[in-house]
């Protein structure tokens, strides 16, 4: 997962709206002041160096190695960002952060129910008291319609992909087919797979799970709507303080 892709990860997310993350971010951290801050699937660092001007520290973490060497050739000259592999999962870092954010459906990687409460668990280990988790998920409502439209497509002269979504043997998992072709230098295509899984759970399940690992308060939003707190949209925003 995310191998040869990491080298055309960016390309393929120059529309992602990224500043509307860091607006979530700022949103509900202005309480701290200067923080540390802990990048749960950074990939190749784009939002880890987006928050840079915003803290003391950030470190971003990836399961993929492909992605973390993305991101260290991506970091500008001067930038104190650290970045490493290591697994959300087993997360065990010797020291804790401010704020913690897992952006971009990252835990939706996570499939099986023991992991993802084992992850929730770590990570409220890893924040100092006060400390807040951020993170976004797809929607049950979401995933749904993912399968339902089953096949999504890309082109352009450089580089194309299809994208074939399957439904997955549990309730809100989808299956991802994904094939690249990526032109080369002498104008031939070099072609490449991915197969990736994602899985989402119910928002009283993600709760239930927050407050088991120890989060005093757990509040959740929709679609980038920060203004009031709803349940009901395509990508849910969980506010989670320690």
């Amino acid at each position: 997962m995310y191998g040869q892709m990491a080298k055309i990860y960016d390309y393929f997310m120059t529309d992602v709206p990224y500043n509307q993350w860091v607006d979530f971010y700022k949103a509900f951290t202005k309480e701290h002041l200067n923080p540390s801050v802990l990048d749960l699937g950074c990939g190749t660092g784009e939002m880890s160096l987006r928050l840079e001007p915003t803290a003391k520290k950030v470190v971003g973490i990836d399961l993929s190695a492909e992605m973390i060497e993305q991101a260290n050739d991506k970091k500008p000259h001067g930038s104190s960002t650290e970045f490493e592999q290591a697994n959300l999962v087993q997360l065990s870092l010797d020291e804790r952060f401010d704020v913690i954010v897992s952006f971009l459906d990252v835990l939706n990687y996570i499939t099986e129910k023991d992991q993802v409460k084992e992850s929730l668990r770590r990570i409220k280990k890893h924040l100092n008291p006060g400390g807040k988790f951020l993170f976004d998920v797809h929607s049950l409502e979401h995933m749904n319609q993912l399968i339902k439209d089953e096949i999504y497509s890309y082109v352009t002269d450089d580089l194309s992909y299809i994208w074939f979504c399957l439904p997955g043997q549990e309730k809100g998992e989808v299956h991802y087919d994904l094939t690249f072709f990526v032109a080369d230098d002498d104008g031939r295509y070099q072609r490449f797979d991915e197969e990736h899984t994602q899985r989402t759970f119910l928002v009283e399940q993600y709760k239930h799970w927050l407050m088991q690992a120890g989060f005093s308060t757990v509040r959740v939003y929709a679609d980038f709507n920060f203004f009031e707190e709803s349940e009901d949209g395509d990508r849910l925003f969980f506010v989670c303080e320690a």
